[in-house]
């Protein structure tokens, strides 16, 4: 009878087991519509030239990846690319600055969720201090970096039209520019565990900046975004997302954000209640010197 009893418990344990397995199922499923149904809802926002329909759309997708459900759900979509990938997909022949502004939102904040800004940071930074370390002392070299920076764009192979002149390189300007930029560089990467520190601060630093050529690539870098996303597009972006953010962070209850990816990283979460995971791959670092 004992034994009996024991091969009935067993037997309720394998129903359990299915059970899961298919709430599993049903659950990831779910996820896929929805992802699929945001992705279909921007690309018809883009079609018809809706940047207020778009806005809409980001802001849920945000939503979304910020509070995924369990098992990393919400940042996976109906061909398996992770949602950044799904979603620059959508939008990659976009040009419209009032289309790629909410896109810019996007992109950006799926950067930081993901943990990718951080290890990105200590690259740019140290592009810089090196530049930095060698400009003062050298007119040839501050020479040479303007003659770098008129080279193609490493994003789309062209040449644009928005070069530095040599003038801020043969006097101080570019010296002083990049100074301050590496000062907010550093700021920033305090505050790349709170989403709305870090979207108020790099709003500032775009808020000054004039006609960055460098910089704003190297921003661009930081922020997984390519150089369709120009400084009027950035502003307007980077706005949106810093509004999308502070509006996760005033919802009372935060389930948080699972996150996944195929590299190694460890998961943390944020002085706001939002998680993210930090890749454990070392930085990439930058060689190019330009303004």
């Amino acid at each position: 009878g004992g034994g009996g009893g024991g091969g009935g418990g067993g037997d309720d344990d394998d129903g359990d087991g299915s059970a899961d397995t298919g709430d599993d199922r049903a659950l990831d499923a779910l996820a896929e519509a929805v992802d699929s149904t945001l992705a279909m809802a921007a690309r018809a926002a883009l079609r018809a030239n809706n940047p207020a329909a778009l806005r809409t759309v980001i802001k849920t997708a945000i939503t979304r990846v910020a509070t995924g459900g369990p098992d990393g759900a919400g940042m996976l979509v109906t061909d398996g690319r992770p949602a950044a990938a799904t979603m620059a997909a959508v939008g990659s022949d976009e040009q419209r600055p009032e289309l790629l502004a909410p896109l810019a939102a996007y992109l950006a904040t799926y950067s930081l969720l993901a943990g990718q800004v951080g290890s990105r940071l200590k690259s740019v930074s140290f592009t810089v201090a090196e530049w930095l370390r060698q400009a003062p002392s050298s007119t040839q070299f501050r020479v040479a970096s303007w003659m770098e920076s008129r080279k193609v764009c490493r994003f789309c192979n062209a040449v644009h039209l928005n070069q530095a002149r040599i003038t801020a390189y043969l006097g101080d300007k570019a010296i002083h520019n990049r100074s301050t930029f590496y000062q907010d560089l550093a700021d920033l990467q305090k505050f790349d565990d709170d989403p709305a520190s870090f979207f108020a601060r790099v709003c500032q630093m775009v808020a000054k900046m004039n006609k960055p050529v460098f910089r704003l690539e190297l921003l661009q870098y930081i922020l997984g975004l390519d150089c369709r996303f120009s400084l009027d597009v950035l502003r307007p972006g980077l706005t949106f997302a810093l509004e999308c953010v502070q509006a996760l962070q005033k919802r009372e209850a935060q389930p948080g954000c699972v996150l996944t990816h195929k590299g190694g990283s460890a998961e943390s979460t944020t002085s706001s209640g939002l998680k993210s995971r930090r890749h454990t791959t070392p930085p990439i670092h930058l060689e190019r010197n330009e303004e």
